[in-house]
């Protein structure tokens, strides 16, 4: 008799059967997933055999999200999963009652395309993005209109007023990029001798670019026709700049004296998504929070390859063409930028020495070609090294440029073979030193550094002209109060200076009056810097919206805003000695006051300090960052005070003010507090722009085992949304918690969806 049955029964399950589709761990992006298997058999009898599929979510092993029933086939068709991965097994039934159940297999729905960008790796620092990092959000100010994606900056009929320093256009945008390009038209209509600047461009009051009417009007006619260019590309390399960048336009006249010439510029394309580079670099295509990404480019119109790394080793202008496939089957967007290869760095520089004073030098040679072996164009940037040598010295054979000091900003190179002269100040007294200089293009390829030479400086008095300058100055106030100002001072020197001896005077209603400083026994230190402010209440919130300590305050601290002048003086043997000078004695037209939209801004030095009486050595900080940094909050004041100007300031994050973020990756910030009742999570995510809706999912272990919080927002129109105080415990309706302990191990986990019903998804730990 068979062991199997007793009498009409039978007690052996049915056998596992075969699976054919899906394969265990198997990722899938359709909307219809088919489960099936082969028949299963029993060692009693095959017939009546039942199946019943049960699938469940990963984090939920007893809940069941689908299940066929009990049905005789072997297959079911399961639709409207949604994304997430799924556990499933098959249950097998014969007609005695006897179940098999097969082991856990899992699933992954995955609909969302891979979220694939291309970076540049290469000699700087770290691999930067080819992406278009500048949206159409600008600050204006002057004679400006944007319209047609074209920005017009100058007022192109006469107008007498219409200076190059008040017509500007401005945006902060985040580091990270490669290269800047811009096309412009730049276009004069002169009677008079020229501007020059016309057209010039900012990054962090370092200037990159600039134009003359010669450029547009190179015979120099005065007949008073209108004269342009024609539109020309510009490139720029961005690689240098580690901290989030403001970018500035500015275009209009030098000299407009009875409305004599006038000069603007259109501008269009401005862009960050190319990238100009030497001919060693590599570049890496990879996706944002996803893994086993299968990734493809192209060159130019070459056939498709597999492979995320890659170089083009062919100079000139190429189109590359890159995407992602995920193991899902999702196929990212195909884009295609522009990528420059150059293998030619600029020309040797014959560097000369023009004149020599107490504390300065004024370095000049000829600037040099794009290219070695072309005469025209120009190269991108200067870079110059000095060094302090032995006064018996008699050359500079001993100079190592690599490892000298750097001048942190110089202008930008002119075009081929023009003259370019260099002032270098805060050198000590009676002191030799060496100099050399070097340029690179825009890829950067970098030139042979030039001839070093000697320069000894002439005997002088204890302060030179030069050695303090008026580096910032917040004249518009605060949301407290119009008189909320202040001033700070740099010392541009590599020595302690004391300021028993300096007086600041300036201009009110016409008169020079001195301001009340108690400044004996007052040192500034090398390269440092002193804040002199009108009101003392750091910190106390009240007069005041300076957040940072000031050195010393006076009442008698005043500005004139419409006849602005600010003097500094050192006085000697009943000789008082200009050391130098703020603006020119016209309306204040850095800086910025817009009392309606409380927004107070100050104005800022050029790196190259040169004439402080000429508004071209000063720029507006418009950096949105500083609002926080250095100001109590409430409204939109932004400034340095008491720090390193925009352009040298560590690489803050920058805030949310401006809209089209959409090309930027969100990123989110996971923040714990646990106070003496309570225990509560935070999170704050950002560059959200192009996502309406949000969902959230917090895990995290505790003593009672683990625990989940869920959550959703709509998000349209906002760059930031922040989830402030998620209790870790429960709560009842009417308000008492009972806490989890020893909260630990924290999952945060953000699915992000846009318009087109596209998503990604953002997680984070702690």
């Amino acid at each position: 008799m068979d062991n199997n049955f007793f009498g009409t029964g039978c007690w052996t399950k049915p056998i596992e059967p075969t699976f054919y589709y899906p394969s265990d761990n198997i990722y899938t992006n359709k909307d219809e997933v088919v489960f099936q298997w082969n028949n299963s058999t029993n060692i009693c009898s095959s017939s009546d055999i039942l199946y019943n599929l049960e699938i469940g979510n990963k984090d939920d092993r007893e809940r069941i999200v689908n299940s066929s029933g009990w049905i005789n086939r072997n297959f079911y068709h399961v639709n409207g999963l949604y994304e997430g991965k799924y556990w499933w097994h098959l249950k097998i039934k014969d007609k005695h009652d006897n179940i098999t159940v097969s082991n856990n297999r899992f699933v992954f729905v995955d609909k969302t395309a891979p979220n694939v960008y291309l970076k540049i790796n290469g000699p700087w620092s770290k691999d930067l993005l080819i992406t278009e990092n500048v949206s159409d959000s600008w600050i204006t100010s002057g004679y400006t209109s944007i319209s047609d994606n074209i920005i017009k900056i100058g007022y192109e009929e006469d107008s007498v007023g219409n200076y190059v320093w008040e017509n500007r256009v401005m945006q902060p945008i985040n580091p990270g990029a490669k290269s800047l390009y811009f096309q412009y038209d730049f276009f004069t209509q002169d009677y008079s001798p020229f501007d020059d600047p016309g057209f010039f461009v900012r990054i962090n009051g370092d200037e990159i670019f600039s134009l003359n009417t010669l450029a547009a009007n190179p015979e120099d006619n005065t007949d008073g026709s209108i004269k342009n260019t024609g539109w020309k590309d510009f490139y720029f390399d961005l690689s240098r700049f580690n901290e989030p960048i403001d970018l500035i336009f500015y275009s209009g006249n030098t000299y407009d004296i009875l409305s004599q010439l006038n000069s603007w510029v259109n501008i269009k394309n401005i862009s960050t998504s190319l990238a100009t580079a030497p001919i060693n670099a590599t570049y890496n295509i990879n996706s944002i929070n996803q893994e086993d990404i299968d990734y493809f480019y192209r060159i130019d119109e070459a056939s498709w390859l597999s492979g995320s790394k890659f170089t083009i080793n062919i100079p000139g202008t190429h189109y590359v063409s890159y995407m992602g496939v995920d193991k899902a089957g999702n196929t990212s967007l195909i884009q295609t930028v522009k990528i420059i290869v150059d293998d030619k760095p600029p020309g040797k520089i014959n560097l000369t020495v023009d004149s020599v004073t107490e504390n300065s030098v004024i370095l000049t040679w000829k600037s040099p070609a794009n290219n070695f072996d072309q005469d025209f164009g120009r190269s991108s940037t200067y870079e110059v090294g000095y060094t302090k040598v032995d006064n018996t010295q008699t050359d500079c054979s001993m100079f190592n440029f690599n490892e000298s000091t750097k001048l942190t900003k110089i202008h930008s190179p002119k075009p081929y073979n023009q003259d370019e002269f260099l002032e270098t100040t805060g050198l000590s007294p009676d002191t030799k030193y060496c100099f050399s200089i070097r340029s690179a293009d825009e890829a950067p390829n970098w030139s042979e550094t030039s001839n070093p030479v000697l320069v000894q400086t002439s005997s002088g008095q204890e302060i030179n002209y030069g050695d303090i300058v008026i580096n910032e100055i917040m004249w518009a106030g605060s949301s407290i109060s119009p008189e909320d100002i202040w001033l700070e001072l740099a010392n541009t020197t590599d020595r302690t200076i004391r300021l028993d001896d300096i007086s600041i005077t300036s201009l009110i209603n016409n008169i020079e009056e001195t301001i009340d400083l108690s400044l004996s026994g007052k040192t500034i230190k090398p390269h440092g810097y002193y804040l002199i402010a009108k009101k003392n209440d750091y910190g106390k919130n009240k007069d005041s919206q300076l957040n940072v300590p000031t050195d010393i305050w006076s009442e008698s601290l005043n500005f004139d805003k419409n006849n602005f002048v600010i003097k500094i003086y050192y006085s000697k043997n009943n000789n008082d000695h200009l050391i130098d000078q703020a603006w020119n004695g016209g309306a204040a037209s850095e800086g910025l006051l817009l009392e309606s939209e409380n927004k107070f801004f100050s104005m800022e030095r050029v790196s190259e300090h040169g004439d402080g009486s000429n508004p071209l050595s000063w720029y507006t900080c418009i950096d949105p960052k500083s609002t926080g940094d250095f100001f109590d909050g409430g409204a939109d004041e932004r400034g340095t005070p008491g720090a390193d100007n925009r352009s040298d300031n560590e690489p803050f994050k920058l805030s949310k003010n401006y809209k089209d973020r959409s090309s930027f990756i969100p990123e989110v910030k996971l923040i714990f507090k646990e106070g003496t009742d309570m225990k509560t999570v935070s999170f704050i995510i950002d560059d959200i722009a192009k996502y309406v809706f949000l969902t959230y999912e917090l895990t995290y272990e505790s003593d009672s085992g683990t625990q989940g919080l869920l959550g959703e927002q709509k998000i349209s129109n906002l760059d930031e949304y922040k989830k402030n105080d998620l209790i870790l415990g429960t709560c009842s309706t009417g308000g008492s918690c009972i806490i989890h302990s020893n909260p630990h191990d924290f999952r945060l986990k953000i699915k992000l969806t846009d318009n087109n019903n596209q998503t990604i998804t953002i997680e984070s730990k702690q």
